[in-house]
């Protein structure tokens, strides 16, 4: 096994659960504008910014809550020689879809919907920074 997948693994995964993250934000946006016809749009823009102070708690959070998920997807992914997009991204829309029932204790649909589009963008980023540059190596699989 070479050194540095485990360094690549780190990297894709921190970053896909940095994309999950500012992706919950950039969705969400929509829903916190369109409470501020009562109020003036300056109180939403810092409504907004005041919220990017939480980004790294959500940020923790989303790492805390996919970690064992994420672990097995890539582990089944690399035992399995499995470097598909469709795969990952299929991976991360399941992954956005357990964590969004973990976090919320129900399934509601309409944030199902939400969490698996998060998670699929998610799962994506993980193969273009993790899988993609590793295509032209041979394969170094770590041992089950």
């Amino acid at each position: 096994m070479k050194s540095g997948w485990l360094c690549r693994v780190m990297q894709g995964w921190l970053a896909a659960c940095a994309t999950a993250t500012a992706a919950i934000y950039v969705l969400a946006l929509p829903f916190s504008i369109s409470g501020a016809s009562a109020r003036s749009m300056m109180l939403s823009w810092v409504d907004l910014v005041a919220s990017l102070i939480f980004f790294p708690v959500i940020l923790v959070f989303t790492c805390g809550l996919t970690a064992i998920p994420a672990a097995l997807v890539v582990w089944i992914g690399e035992v399995s020689r499995i470097r598909s997009p469709l795969f990952l991204g299929g991976a991360g829309g399941t992954i956005g879809a357990l964590s969004q029932t973990i976090a919320f204790r129900s399934f509601d649909l309409i944030f199902a919907t939400l969490f698996v589009l998060v998670g699929v963008l998610a799962g994506l980023t993980y193969w273009r920074v993790a899988v993609k540059p590793a295509d032209g190596e041979p394969d170094q699989v770590p041992s089950a």
